[in-house]
């Protein structure tokens, strides 16, 4: 699944709240992407590593190579344009 911080957003639904069940079902989900087009770089590292907190699920990076490559992420989404 992704969790698009922005769309989580527009529809006012915490992030938590859904991390929370993904944890809940590690059977079923056991990764996701973290997508959050909005944020700058130091942006969403900090986000990252808040829901790494909050989370033993392994996350896919979206669009920070680097990132993924400095905390040796799982795995990163990559659009056209990167």
């Amino acid at each position: 699944p992704i969790l698009d911080i922005d769309f989580l957003k527009k529809q006012n639904t915490n992030y938590q709240d859904i991390l929370s069940i993904w944890n809940q079902n590690p059977d079923i989900i056991s990764f996701f992407q973290l997508r959050a087009k909005n944020l700058s770089f130091t942006a969403y590292k900090k986000l990252y590593k808040k829901i790494k907190e909050c989370t033993h699920l392994e996350i896919i990076v979206n669009d920070y190579w680097k990132l993924a490559l400095d905390e040796k992420i799982l795995g990163i989404h990559l659009g056209k344009e990167d």
